[in-house]
């Protein structure tokens, strides 16, 4: 679509005219119910014009100044709004509504009112914050001399036609005739003189605009000469868009001699539109947002350009569309110049493709989504034609089951449409946004998006998983949390939420850990396992084992999906034995038999002893059975002798037991 912009005429006007300055206030009333009262924001508002009155030629301008203060009386705050309108007359824009921002902490903003040809009383309003003050401007008709006129250059009155073009090469309009006209005192014509005018561009985007007079090549700046006081030359276009400023100096005065003072004036701002659509981009933002009842959503955006990367003229039409719920996918889809998109070995219809279901082709020169109009093993017809005729294209087909593309997004606007309106969105400055929205049941649910624009037939893909609201996280518990050695049938629980404490359903995860040697899942060894998220985002194994461990150890069990993750501890106590002894008299002073009753756990070996006798024979031994056939002999006869015996198992796990032996 292309974008009419409106241009004014300048006059440059030797004679400086100074006019009283007209000023008209309102405030709210102190204590009115609503009126608005925060620091810093608009309470009132004093609206002043430079001229109350100017002359409706399509080129004079009066300075309309707003000062906003607050309610208690001082400046508002920097970049507080307010929007100028008028009833007559246009602003700087090209449009009868200019809305700006303060720029600084006087809380003053000015916009210049340009009067058109009709006469008139033009009013203009400032608003802000609901508070609203206007001025009246009169435009007068013009009236020039009744004399025949001097023919000296007094000031001049810039159109072109038409008043925006195209970007060279992209088959629109790519030339404006430029003309200014050259008046003198009562409005008649300048004198014409050889080579006494001068065009130049004064701003533009740089793109190679150029102009030209019909004699020469192309440069940014023509002499030329006036014909009964006109004079026109051609803008031409480059290949960036924007506006292009032009300033018109006439060198010579009426008998064809230097200016001392040349008479200059500035054009109005003509445009340079991009092309037609050539390329659009999808792209997301950064942020997952939470909508506060167990839906999340992504703002999608669409960037729409023209062959040169320009952004595209606004009001392009821009269409978005979703599958989530794949039925058919392949690699080895083919094209061709109907409207038939087939794929050997995908039975389409058999996989449940139904009419208005869509077919996105993720590649080529059909890129984007296709709805179906009907399915059939090997093919799909769609319900328009495609241009391409390609092989091994990749695609997926099926629906929309679990997300839902929210409406328009105006830019600078990210909240969603409140009806849900179809997705079509509106390029403004050559983007477009919409914003998807899925149940938290989605989550991680693989999706394909589609963006699509007018005039070409052109598209991008976006393929994605839904995603949570961050942090995503999952809590971990082991029960029991510490065992003893080799156990069985340790349990170990997730529960998967996001951000916005939404579960997540339908997710494998994975546990793992972090120690082989000492434990596993079902068996010893068994780094790993699975199990799915239920609807309440909970998952769990019971299949964990350890083994005998010589010291306490701590084991780490991982639970993880994607990138998000979780963890807990398990902790294995050693498999220590027991020491343990039995003593029996032999019947005399100073023998005594012992034997060793001590234990391990099983899956374990008691491999070591360390017998000590105070005051016995031996002293010490290393055997199971100590001194001769296990009988130790306490020489000095009857009393009470302190005993130990330490085992050492197989692990390297020990335990002493002491016992006071008495002899009788």
């Amino acid at each position: 679509m292309k974008k009419a912009y409106l241009h004014y005429s300048f006059i440059s006007i030797l004679i400086i005219c100074v006019s009283a300055l007209f000023i008209s206030c309102d405030t709210w009333p102190g204590g009115e119910e609503g009126a608005p009262g925060a620091i810093g924001q608009t309470a009132s508002i004093t609206l002043a014009a430079s001229e109350s009155s100017i002359p409706a030629d399509g080129s004079r301008s009066s300075a309309v100044t707003a000062t906003l203060t607050d309610s208690t009386g001082q400046p508002v705050s920097t970049g507080t709004s307010v929007t100028f309108s008028t009833t007559l007359g246009t602003f700087p824009n090209g449009s009868t509504s200019y809305p700006l921002s303060t720029p600084d902490a006087t809380g003053i903003a000015t916009v210049s009112l340009i009067a058109g040809t009709a006469t008139g009383t033009a009013v203009v309003t400032a608003e802000s914050n609901s508070v609203t003050q206007t001025v009246t401007i009169d435009f007068t008709a013009v009236a020039f001399g009744t004399g025949p006129g001097t023919g000296e250059p007094v000031y001049i009155v810039i159109t072109a036609d038409p008043a925006a073009i195209q970007v060279k090469g992209t088959g629109g309009v790519e030339s404006a005739a430029v003309t200014a006209s050259v008046k003198d005192e009562n409005g008649q014509q300048y004198n014409d003189s050889t080579d006494n005018i001068r065009f130049e561009i004064l701003a533009g985007p740089g793109g190679g605009e150029a102009l030209h007079s019909g004699d020469g090549s192309p440069s940014t700046s023509e002499t030329t000469t006036t014909v009964e006081g006109v004079a026109t030359v051609c803008l031409n276009s480059g290949t960036i868009s924007g506006t292009v400023r032009i300033r018109v100096t006439v060198l010579n005065d009426g008998s064809g001699n230097a200016l001392a003072m040349p008479i200059t004036a500035i054009s109005t701002e003509i445009g340079i539109e991009a092309g037609e659509p050539f390329n659009i981009t999808i792209y997301t933002a950064p942020t997952v947002l939470d909508n506060g009842d167990g839906s999340t959503s992504w703002i999608i955006s669409a960037m729409v350009q023209d062959q040169y990367g320009n952004p595209v003229a606004d009001n392009t039409g821009v269409y978005f569309g979703l599958v989530d719920n794949v039925l058919s996918f392949g690699a080895n889809g083919v094209t061709n110049a109907t409207n038939t998109f087939s794929s050997a070995g995908t039975d389409f219809s058999g996989d449940g493709l139904v009419q208005f279901d869509t077919l996105i082709i993720l590649e080529g020169q059909d890129e984007g989504g296709h709805i179906i109009d009907t399915s059939a093993n090997g093919s799909v017809t769609l319900g328009y034609n495609i241009t391409g005729s390609e092989t091994s294209l990749n695609f997926v087909a099926g629906n929309a089951e679990y997300g839902q593309i929210c409406g328009v997004v105006p830019t600078g606007n990210l909240e969603p449409d409140t009806t849900c309106t179809p997705s079509s969105g509106t390029a403004m400055k050559g983007v477009a946004h919409t914003r998807l929205t899925w149940i938290s049941e989605a989550i991680w649910n693989p999706f394909y998006l589609y963006a699509e624009s007018e005039g070409r037939n052109i598209g991008d893909t976006l393929a994605g998983t839904y995603a949570g609201v961050t942090p995503v996280t999952i809590d971990v518990t082991i029960f029991p949390s510490t065992v003893t050695g080799a156990a069985t049938g340790i349990s170990v629980y997730a529960h998967l939420y996001d951000g916005a404490d939404n579960d997540i359903p339908d997710q494998t995860l994975t546990f793992t850990t972090s120690n082989t040697s000492d434990t596993g899942f079902g068996a010893l060894g068994t780094p790993t396992n699975t199990d799915i998220t239920d609807v309440n985002g909970r998952a769990s194994v019971s299949n964990l084992v350890t083994d005998n461990v010589g010291a306490t150890t701590t084991v780490t069990i991982k639970v993880s999906v994607g990138s998000y993750s979780g963890s807990a501890t398990l902790t294995i106590n050693a498999s220590l034995p027991t020491a343990n002894f039995t003593t029996n008299d032999q019947g005399d002073s100073d023998h005594v038999l012992f034997t060793d009753s001590s234990t391990t756990p099983t899956g374990t070996t008691i491999t070591a002893w360390s017998w000590t006798f105070t005051g016995g024979t031996p002293a010490t031994s290393a055997a199971e059975v100590p001194g001769v056939a296990g009988v130790v002999s306490f020489g000095a006869g009857a009393g009470t002798y302190p005993v130990t015996l330490t085992v050492t198992n197989d692990l390297g796990a020990q335990n002493t037991k002491v016992k006071d032996v008495v002899v009788p």
